[in-house]
């Protein structure tokens, strides 16, 4: 799969988790209700200077290293959280 999805442009919004040096966009998307709901995650190349949990728009392109997808991202900000924080499936 990583060959499908590297250089693909991606525009994702979600709150930033860091972790060290890491960070990474999570949203919860449901499918029936909140029950079943399941974080979509996107590693960023870097973590952001912005704190745990603030709510980003990410826009860039998806790259493969060792088997592993993260996002190059081209434009970052920060945003007000979303009235409705869940993606629907």
């Amino acid at each position: 799969l990583t060959d499908l999805f590297a250089g693909e442009r991606l525009e994702f919004t979600g709150q930033l988790v860091r972790d060290g040096r890491a960070g990474a966009l999570v949203r919860y998307a449901i499918t029936c209700c909140r029950a079943d709901a399941s974080p979509v995650v996107i590693r960023l190349e870097r973590a952001p200077e912005y704190p745990n949990g603030a709510w980003l728009r990410a826009d860039g392109r998806i790259e493969s290293e060792r088997d592993e997808f993260r996002l190059v991202v081209r434009c970052l900000e920060r945003i007000a959280p979303p009235s409705d924080p869940f993606i629907y499936r």
